[in-house]
């Protein structure tokens, strides 16, 4: 985790305030020593461009919470979910779907396909399967 936080900071795309805090707490779960947090916060402090607010650094740390939420679905033998797809938001329950709305349940996305007769459905692809059609 040294490498990686090094070259983050050497490439100075991070915000200050959130690299010295995931350095703290690379430190607390053993990932590098008192003398490796110092160096790096050190570094930090010295290349922080204030104009940077998130870019790299967040970004590396949400692949990292998504690696360790897999890893621990892995342990526990569930399965991964996939990654969100915007073009397919999470099917929610009692909302109102009308004919073309796209949505992801269970790991599936549909599209929802209403009669002539109907306006919107609040039922989901598994209870109704008629109103909605799954996209391969």
């Amino acid at each position: 985790m040294y490498d990686i936080a090094k070259r983050v900071i050497e490439r100075k795309d991070y915000n200050l305030a959130d690299i010295i805090q995931q350095l703290k707490g690379y430190r607390l779960s053993g990932d590098i020593t008192d003398d490796q947090l110092t160096e790096l916060i050190e570094l930090a402090r010295t290349n922080a461009d204030p104009n940077t607010k998130d870019s790299l650094w967040k970004r590396l740390n949400d692949h990292e919470n998504r690696l360790r939420t897999i890893e621990k679905q892995l342990a526990d033998g569930t399965t991964p979910s996939p990654e969100p797809d915007p073009e397919y938001p999470e099917w929610v329950d009692g909302r109102a779907y009308k004919n073309g709305d796209k949505a992801t349940y269970k790991g599936k996305r549909y599209v929802c396909k209403l009669n002539e007769y109907t306006d919107s459905t609040t039922f989901s692809p598994e209870a109704y399967p008629a109103y909605w059609q799954l996209v391969p």
